[in-house]
């Protein structure tokens, strides 16, 4: 038995079956699901999205439980429909210093959101959640698209990533170096 026959199974099942009728009357603000063991959760939630396919935001309790609860779904739904939008610190208590890998990654969750038109799911906790968020008008403009191919002035990509914090450095093995 493959992953898919075991999703189509959970897919058919008449608890989920019943729940996607409850959410498409948009008549609820909160379901409960109990009595869900394991991953078990992610399983039922992958059938209901495929059956529902529009976004949808999960908020967890803590970055651990949401990074397993996201790796759940991208294994059972494929790579790109799961997003992880993470704090930028990597402590809780460390607030002076942002983790430059966990912001870029905020970023294209983030970017992801703004340009996208395809259901995706976003996994989150309380802490990512409480931080402030860029406008979609900055992050626009903070922004450099470049494509395959495309020709660009070495002085403009300098100023551009100077003016944007990034530092200049010998060797790069961060986000915000150049």
């Amino acid at each position: 038995m493959d992953l898919k026959s075991v999703l189509q199974g959970y897919r058919d099942h008449p608890h989920v079956q019943s729940l996607v009728d409850l959410l498409s009357r948009r008549t609820l603000n909160r379901v409960h699901l109990d009595g869900l063991v394991g991953s078990s959760d992610a399983v039922v939630l992958a059938a209901l999205c495929l059956e529902l396919p529009q976004p949808a935001v999960f908020i967890l309790g803590d970055r651990e439980e949401a990074a397993y609860f996201q790796n759940n779904l991208e294994n059972l739904l494929g790579q790109q429909k799961a997003l992880l939008y993470p704090s930028s610190y990597k402590k809780s208590y460390q607030l002076e210093k942002p983790d430059n890998s966990l912001v870029l990654q905020r970023a294209e969750v983030l970017t992801r959101i703004n340009k996208n038109n395809d259901h995706f799911l976003v996994i989150t906790y309380s802490e990512a959640v409480h931080e402030r968020v860029v406008t979609k008008k900055t992050l626009e403009r903070n922004t450099m698209e470049v494509k395959i191919g495309e020709i660009l002035e070495v002085d403009f990509v300098m100023e551009f990533l100077q003016e944007n914090s990034f530092q200049r450095i010998d060797f790069v093995y961060e986000p915000g170096q150049f």
